[in-house]
């Protein structure tokens, strides 16, 4: 019998959830949302003093000036209202509603109060048609202090922040900056201190290929200057590490004695040069020159001389010269 009544409760526990969850589901969410609706509208035609973050610009500069510094994009501020024109604020472009700053009555500088500025000029309170909201006070910054310089335009030439750190076997060569100068326009008391503008700084690691890469330019962060254009493109050839010998190459003999003839043994070298492969794949044996220069140096006693190779430039490097030494014999020359 207690078997039976156990039965009967479990059946109809679960008869009753099957019955609040699943029949008549159409009927309920309808229900379900006009609540919803009725509470939102009941909610939205309450009044309410909040506090918000409204879009901010100063306007009528005049010509020639520009902002010392950069001004606060939002300004927050304590508004009341009822709800429902509270959540058609979100929805409103910035110009639309915001609050404006007009500067066409200050000549170089001036503090603000801004509580006091918006009680005299509710025309600089901008808000949608149609709003019964209503600015109470500012809250940050209550005032603002706000100073003009002359506008001035100037190219400064651009510095590379980007290190490039090469896997063994691999070298780079110079890094190239497009455009290699850009134009920043800003307050003339910051400008004339700038020599240069340097890109944001990059590391890349572990670089076995040539790089190409758009990079922003450093930014100015509370200083009013712009940069046209505000990014440039990094390019750097990354080139595998190579040697290549060379052989047959003449050995030249700089300042010798007047009426004298000179004779060399060997008058010929190898030169074995390392660096990037496909520079030096381009050098063959008249791109080297190999040399003695006997200005002050002439020794009846000596005839050996260390030879010398000119410089091949700063991504190549003569590593080995054989033989590294020359012997040299003076002739002299009989009317």
């Amino acid at each position: 019998m207690a078997e039976k009544k156990n039965k009967w409760n479990f059946e109809g526990v679960s008869e009753f959830f099957h019955n609040l969850f699943v029949k008549n589901i159409q009927t309920k969410l309808i229900v379900l949302l006009i609540t919803i609706i009725i509470w939102s509208f009941t909610i939205l035609r309450n009044e309410y003093t909040t506090k918000m973050n409204v879009p901010f610009e100063a306007v009528n500069i005049e010509e020639g000036k520009i902002l010392k510094n950069r001004l606060p994009d939002q300004i927050r501020a304590q508004f009341h209202g009822d709800g429902l024109d509270f959540f058609f604020l979100l929805f409103q472009s910035r110009s639309s509603f915001r609050l404006i700053l007009d500067l066409s009555t200050i000549k170089w500088f001036y503090n603000f109060d801004l509580n006091d500025y918006y009680d005299r000029h509710p025309e600089y309170v901008f808000l949608p048609r149609n709003s019964d909201v209503r600015l109470i006070n500012v809250v940050k910054p209550e005032s603002l202090y706000v100073e003009l310089d002359k506008k001035v335009t100037q190219k400064v030439p651009v510095r590379s922040q980007v290190v490039t750190v090469l896997e063994p076997g691999y070298t780079k060569y110079e890094l190239d900056i497009e455009p290699d100068s850009v134009t920043i326009t800003g307050p003339s008391s910051y400008l004339r201190e700038i020599q240069y503008i340097n890109t944001v700084k990059k590391v890349k690691e572990d670089v076995v290929s040539s790089i190409n890469m758009t990079v922003p330019l450093q930014k100015f962060e509370t200083k009013n200057i712009s940069t046209e254009p505000g990014k440039v493109q990094v390019t750097q050839v990354v080139d595998q590490i190579g040697e290549k010998s060379i052989s047959g190459i003449p050995v030249n003999i700089v300042n010798s004695p007047r009426q004298s003839q000179v004779e060399v043994h060997p008058n010929k070298v190898t030169v074995l040069i390392s660096g990037g492969f496909n520079k030096i794949k381009a050098v063959d044996s008249k791109d080297i020159n190999v040399y003695v220069d006997l200005k002050g140096r002439i020794d009846s006693d000596q005839k050996s001389y260390q030879l010398q190779v000119k410089s091949l430039g700063n991504y190549l490097e003569v590593t080995k010269v054989e033989p590294s030494s020359i012997n040299i014999r003076l002739i002299e020359e009989r009317n």
